[in-house]
Protein backbone atom coordinates (compact mmCIF):
# COMPACT_ATOMS: atom_id res chain seq x y z
CA UNK A 1 0.00 0.00 0.00
CA UNK A 2 2.75 2.46 0.88
CA UNK A 3 4.66 1.43 -2.22
CA UNK A 4 1.68 2.33 -4.43
CA UNK A 5 1.21 5.69 -2.74
CA UNK A 6 4.93 6.58 -2.72
CA UNK A 7 6.56 4.54 -5.52
CA UNK A 8 9.86 6.47 -5.41
CA UNK A 9 10.33 6.09 -1.66
CA UNK A 10 12.37 3.01 -0.70
CA UNK A 11 11.25 2.13 2.83
CA UNK A 12 11.91 -1.35 4.17
CA UNK A 13 9.65 -3.31 6.49
CA UNK A 14 12.33 -3.16 9.18
CA UNK A 15 12.58 0.62 8.88
CA UNK A 16 8.81 0.95 9.15
CA UNK A 17 8.62 -1.32 12.20
CA UNK A 18 11.59 0.43 13.82
CA UNK A 19 10.05 3.86 13.30
CA UNK A 20 6.88 2.71 15.05
CA UNK A 21 8.21 0.42 17.81
CA UNK A 22 11.94 1.15 18.22
CA UNK A 23 15.09 -0.87 17.59
CA UNK A 24 14.95 -2.96 20.77
CA UNK A 25 11.31 -4.00 20.36
CA UNK A 26 11.84 -4.98 16.72
CA UNK A 27 14.97 -6.95 17.61
CA UNK A 28 13.12 -8.84 20.36
CA UNK A 29 10.16 -9.52 18.10
CA UNK A 30 12.36 -10.88 15.33
CA UNK A 31 14.13 -13.28 17.71
CA UNK A 32 10.74 -14.54 18.89
CA UNK A 33 9.47 -14.86 15.31
CA UNK A 34 12.59 -16.83 14.32
CA UNK A 35 11.61 -19.46 16.90
CA UNK A 36 8.17 -20.03 15.34
CA UNK A 37 7.97 -22.50 12.47
CA UNK A 38 5.59 -20.42 10.38
CA UNK A 39 7.59 -17.18 10.58
CA UNK A 40 11.22 -18.20 10.98
CA UNK A 41 12.25 -17.66 7.34
CA UNK A 42 10.87 -14.15 6.98
CA UNK A 43 12.03 -13.23 10.48
CA UNK A 44 15.57 -14.37 9.64
CA UNK A 45 15.53 -12.20 6.50
CA UNK A 46 14.22 -9.20 8.41
CA UNK A 47 16.80 -9.68 11.15
CA UNK A 48 19.56 -9.85 8.53
CA UNK A 49 18.23 -6.60 7.10
CA UNK A 50 18.31 -5.00 10.55
CA UNK A 51 21.86 -6.20 11.24
CA UNK A 52 23.12 -5.09 7.82
CA UNK A 53 21.48 -1.71 8.34
CA UNK A 54 23.48 -1.24 11.52
CA UNK A 55 26.66 -2.46 9.86
CA UNK A 56 26.18 -0.21 6.82
CA UNK A 57 25.63 2.78 9.09
CA UNK A 58 28.93 1.88 10.80
CA UNK A 59 27.50 1.11 14.22
CA UNK A 60 30.02 -0.38 16.61
CA UNK A 61 29.16 -3.29 18.88
CA UNK A 62 28.94 -0.79 21.74
CA UNK A 63 26.55 1.37 19.69
CA UNK A 64 24.25 -1.61 19.14
CA UNK A 65 24.50 -2.59 22.82
CA UNK A 66 23.30 0.90 23.73
CA UNK A 67 20.69 0.95 20.96
CA UNK A 68 19.15 -2.27 22.23
CA UNK A 69 19.17 -0.97 25.82
CA UNK A 70 20.60 -4.25 27.07
CA UNK A 71 21.84 -2.65 30.29
CA UNK A 72 18.19 -1.96 31.19
CA UNK A 73 17.65 -5.72 31.53
CA UNK A 74 19.86 -5.85 34.62
CA UNK A 75 20.92 -9.33 35.65
CA UNK A 76 18.50 -10.85 33.15
CA UNK A 77 20.57 -9.54 30.23
CA UNK A 78 22.13 -12.99 29.74
CA UNK A 79 18.80 -14.55 28.78
CA UNK A 80 17.47 -11.53 26.92
CA UNK A 81 16.29 -11.84 23.33
CA UNK A 82 18.12 -8.58 22.73
CA UNK A 83 21.35 -10.33 23.73
CA UNK A 84 20.75 -12.91 21.00
CA UNK A 85 20.50 -10.05 18.50
CA UNK A 86 23.71 -8.51 19.82
CA UNK A 87 25.46 -11.87 19.47
CA UNK A 88 24.34 -12.09 15.83
CA UNK A 89 25.62 -8.55 15.26
CA UNK A 90 28.98 -9.31 16.88
CA UNK A 91 29.42 -12.29 14.55
CA UNK A 92 28.54 -10.19 11.50
CA UNK A 93 30.70 -7.27 12.66
CA UNK A 94 33.73 -9.48 13.26
CA UNK A 95 33.29 -11.20 9.90
CA UNK A 96 33.22 -7.86 8.07
CA UNK A 97 35.88 -6.20 10.26
CA UNK A 98 38.46 -8.87 11.14
CA UNK A 99 41.12 -6.25 11.87
CA UNK A 100 39.20 -4.65 14.76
Amino acid sequence: MLKKKYPDNQVSVVETLTAKYGEAAVAKGLVTAKRATNSKDIAAKLQAEQLLGWLNSEKSVKDVFMLLKIADDGVLFAISRKMETLDEYINLFNTKNPQR
